[in-house]
């Protein structure tokens, strides 16, 4: 490999994380706009985006499977050009039926994207050192997106919401024509099924790398399906905020998720960790007491859900760069578990809050809840773990 051309896989990598969560969760913030121009209810938007999840996470699974088959440059076109077709068929859907097909396919395409992009950047990283470095930069990437995307979505509200997805097409499109030049280049060893089955049955039989995946699933899910996904009607209650405050409150969700990303790169050689994980897990709680009692106050109520973003973005490259450290062979079926276990958790909740037609603030005090009991639980197994 031509030492000139790896920064190029890694800049991939981190181009198709991006657009990746992008496109995730351009319409969650939408939700509410497009409920009103389909003159349906929210919770019947919802369960379409839970359904995009549910796309995203089997997709993840499948299609990152046939990347390591087929070879990640032929897969990934295929995937690219569903997820632009479900975004033009939800820019021109005019009823439910149509929104729930567009959100399928985006789900379905998109899902692959962050999976393969860990595993061009796992084939191009010669040590673990390295893995860790640039893991952290995509837990970097993958929170600073659905931040772009919302930006991006709040944006279009008082023009058009359908702007914002042909906005997304484009980028897609241009990502799409990118990878497929870089992805030329790229000397990808094929792997055969049986040997994808063997690297399958080597993450799900090994305890600590299936405990570290479903940990940053959950801390991904908490922080943007629940916090990110629902934060206006979360701060509505609190404050009568104009698009542009409202984007700088979420501008500030991901600085200090990103501090907890620099927190724990600063730690990263400490011998420490797991006991720093159960320790920092703790901060959780005292995030869902004072949201809970106070998110009618807007002081309060930014205060605790910065500390939640701060202590996720701790936890989650702390989890992911030790789940995807050992692997050798099969990267694309090992990324995808790390893809799938946020996008299936983040698929149960959205169903929930769509299905039980449950309200932001009380959605995500439970949302909090019950990610604490499940990060604290999986924090007092890994300390008696070796990474």
């Amino acid at each position: 490999m031509n030492k000139t051309s790896e920064p190029n896989f890694h800049y991939l990598s981190y181009a198709l994380t991006a657009v990746s969560y992008m496109t995730l969760m351009l319409s969650m913030p939408l939700s509410d706009t497009i409920a009103n121009s389909l003159q349906v209810k929210v919770s019947q938007v919802h369960l379409g985006i839970s359904t995009l999840y549910l796309m995203f996470s089997i997709s993840a699974i499948v299609l990152s499977m046939l990347s390591d088959i087929f070879s990640a440059e032929r897969v990934l076109k295929y995937a690219q050009m569903m997820s632009i077709a479900g975004l033009f068929t939800i820019a021109n859907s005019h009823s439910l039926s149509i929104f729930h097909l567009g959100c399928a396919l985006v789900g379905g395409g998109t899902g692959c994207y962050s999976s393969v992009g860990r595993s061009v950047m796992l084939r191009h990283s010669n040590s673990p050192a390295t893995i860790k470095k640039r893991t952290s930069f995509i837990s970097l990437t993958v929170i600073v997106a659905p931040i772009l995307s919302s930006i991006l979505a709040r944006t279009f509200i008082p023009i058009d919401w359908r702007i914002a997805y042909y906005i997304m097409i484009t980028v897609e499109a241009v990502t799409l024509v990118i990878s497929q030049l870089v992805l030329r280049r790229d000397q990808q060893p094929l792997l055969a099924l049986n040997t994808i089955l063997k690297v399958w049955k080597q993450c799900l039989t090994t305890k600590t790398c299936m405990l570290n995946m479903l940990s940053t699933g959950a801390g991904y899910a908490l922080v943007m399906q629940t916090i990110i996904g629902n934060i206006h009607g979360i701060l509505k209650h609190a404050a009568t905020l104009s698009y542009a405050q409202m984007n700088l409150v979420v501008s500030g969700l991901s600085v200090t998720y990103i501090l907890g990303i620099f927190t724990f790169r600063a730690l990263v050689n400490s011998d420490k960790l797991p006991t720093l994980r159960l320790l920092i897990t703790l901060f959780i709680p005292l995030t869902t007491f004072i949201f809970s009692q106070y998110h009618s106050d807007l002081f309060p109520l930014l205060s605790s859900l910065y500390l939640c973003c701060f202590v996720v973005g701790f936890l989650n490259p702390l989890s992911s760069s030790f789940a995807m450290a050992d692997i050798k062979a099969g990267h694309g079926m090992a990324s995808a578990l790390l893809t799938f276990s946020f996008a299936f958790i983040s698929a149960i909740y959205s169903f929930t809050q769509g299905y039980l037609e449950i309200a932001p603030i009380q959605f995500t005090t439970l949302s909090m809840i019950f990610s604490f009991s499940f990060l604290f639980i999986l924090a007092i197994a890994l300390r008696y773990k070796k990474f």
